[in-house]
């Protein structure tokens, strides 16, 4: 077998790993052999990738790293709850994305009232209106100044 010696490494480490060459697709399916008194047999466990998305070559150190991340033994007992982890990854990534394109459709609505057409205008910022001041009716000025109102 041509990974015969990387099948043997791991196996000092973990006896159950067996490396199986799978000519379809030309990669490497990690096994797990696993024994006990309710049955015996075989459990695909995934196929192996390098960082680059290739299958080969199979690299012992990366292989060992991903058998080490997967097996429990080495978790702490506040990350054995794998799924609550999974489960509020997905919520954070949902209540980030949703803040993203809340804040995207607020700027582009922002943008609509501040510019149309590339052209500014004065509707969502009143400090640029020019203030309105009206004229009194005749003689209502010298009302108002005699009640003291001006």
């Amino acid at each position: 077998m041509f990974f015969s010696d990387i099948e043997k490494r791991i196996q000092q480490r973990y006896p159950m790993v067996h490396l199986q060459w799978d000519d379809k697709v030309k990669s490497v399916k990690v096994m797990e052999h696993h024994r006990g008194p309710v049955g015996n047999g075989w459990r695909f466990l995934w196929t192996y990738e390098n960082p680059d998305g290739t299958s080969l070559p199979v690299v012992y150190d990366r292989l060992l790293e991903w058998l080490i991340k997967a097996d429990t033994r080495n978790w702490h007992w506040q990350d054995k709850d794998l799924f609550r982890e999974i489960m509020n990854g997905h919520e954070r990534r949902e209540k980030e994305a949703k803040k993203e394109f809340r804040d995207r459709v607020e700027s582009m609505v922002l943008e609509d009232y501040n510019y149309i057409a590339g052209i500014p205008t004065f509707f969502m910022d009143p400090t640029t209106m020019p203030e309105w001041r009206g004229k009194y009716r005749p003689g209502q000025e010298e009302i108002l100044k005699r009640s003291g109102e001006q």
